[in-house]
């Protein structure tokens, strides 16, 4: 429901089972993902090209005129700079 449930479910798991595997902590930040997105009304988060491009009241966000161009090496980089995007717009 909201980031603080997502960071106790992820103690809870780490208290009970230590170190968490890339999956596990990559659906927790696709699921804090899915929350800033709605809590900012942007209603599709779509990487095409390695250019992110989030939607918001049908509109395309853009960046200074341009769409993000991800640099994340790596799937678990890549969530990560989608996630600080996200963040970086305003709340409405």
């Amino acid at each position: 429901e909201d980031r603080a449930a997502i960071d106790q479910l992820s103690a809870e798991w780490r208290d009970r089972f230590g170190p968490l595997p890339t999956q596990a902590e990559n659906a927790l930040l696709t699921a804090t993902m899915r929350i800033e997105a709605a809590r900012r009304k942007i209603t599709m988060v779509e990487v095409r090209e390695r250019r992110l491009m989030l939607t918001q009241r049908r509109d395309l966000l853009q960046k200074d005129g341009k769409f993000p161009r991800l640099t994340g090496s790596d799937p678990d980089s890549t969530l990560r700079q989608i996630l600080s995007s996200i963040e970086t717009i305003p709340c409405p």
